[in-house]
């Protein structure tokens, strides 16, 4: 707490509290008292005073904030207004209680937090964007067999009918042209000529 200016240089915009200074109080009951165990360094101790600005006090001395959090996003960030290198943290027998429990009051990270980390997440992922999905199995299908029934067994039939057999070299590439337009056709209509951006936001 003695040096709390370099401390806190460059968080000001971060931190739960204003730093006001330091003050020297001959004894701190209250955190004692919550767990159970006396200091063995006898006070005064020294204490960075603070202005509350945004945040939940954990633990306080009076009017003086001893921890608060300040939960941003996903993490949070803690002010404690005591040195954790002198009294009465240096050898206070519930040191292991004290930063248990605020190792327990931070949040837990969502599970997606973390990114994917299995491929069939990743397929389920891009499956849930709209406009990618695939057209069934036996539509493709029926596709491809009238695509081929056209250019083969049906465009020769209706040739020989007409006995007009070499304007196979033009009826081949029109019926291919064609399927191919309908194709072009078909998928515009169905998943549109616009772009789509998918957002997200992190709260």
């Amino acid at each position: 707490a003695t040096n709390w200016r370099q401390s806190s240089a460059g968080l000001s915009g971060l931190l739960p509290v204003r730093l006001n200074g330091t003050e020297s109080v001959d004894s701190l009951p209250s955190l004692a008292e919550t767990f159970g165990f006396a200091y063995r360094d006898a006070g005064p101790y020294i204490v960075t005073t603070s202005t509350l600005l945004e945040g939940e006090v954990l633990y306080a001395e009076g009017n003086t904030p001893l921890l608060v959090r300040r939960t941003i996003g996903q993490g949070a960030i803690y002010f404690l207004a005591l040195d954790p290198k002198t009294a009465p943290l240096r050898d206070w027998d519930a040191n292991e209680a004290f930063w248990s429990e605020i190792a327990v009051s931070a949040q837990e990270a969502p599970f997606w937090s973390t990114g994917i980390k299995e491929s069939y997440l990743a397929r389920d992922a891009v499956r849930n964007l709209s406009g990618l999905t695939l057209p069934s199995v036996w539509l493709m299908l029926c596709f491809l067999g009238t695509y081929v029934l056209a250019i083969g067994p049906i465009n020769y039939f209706v040739l020989k009918r007409m006995k007009r057999a070499e304007m196979a070299w033009i009826t081949i590439p029109a019926l291919i042209i064609l399927f191919s337009l309908g194709t072009i056709i078909t998928g515009f209509r169905t998943k549109g000529n616009q772009v789509i951006i998918n957002q997200l936001s992190v709260a």
